[in-house]
């Protein structure tokens, strides 16, 4: 839901968020493979991953690397 993204996007932009929108399960999973985030947003339904296995996907994936937080 393209729509739905830039919406969320312009909104939290505004509170002076940083924010990282991709199209796809996939593709957060690649986002996240490179950086941290606070904050996960995720749509049930996206291609390729619905968005409880991205969201698994990527806490499993966080689990596996060292921490850089104290």
């Amino acid at each position: 839901m393209k729509d739905v993204r830039e919406v969320c996007v312009h909104i939290l932009r505004d509170q002076d968020y940083q924010v990282t929108a991709v199209e796809d399960g996939q593709l957060a999973i690649e986002a996240a493979s490179q950086e941290s985030f606070d904050l996960l947003l995720t749509d049930i339904k996206m291609p390729h991953l619905d968005g409880l296995e991205t969201a698994q996907a990527i806490k499993n994936y966080s689990r596996m690397q060292p921490s850089s937080r104290p």
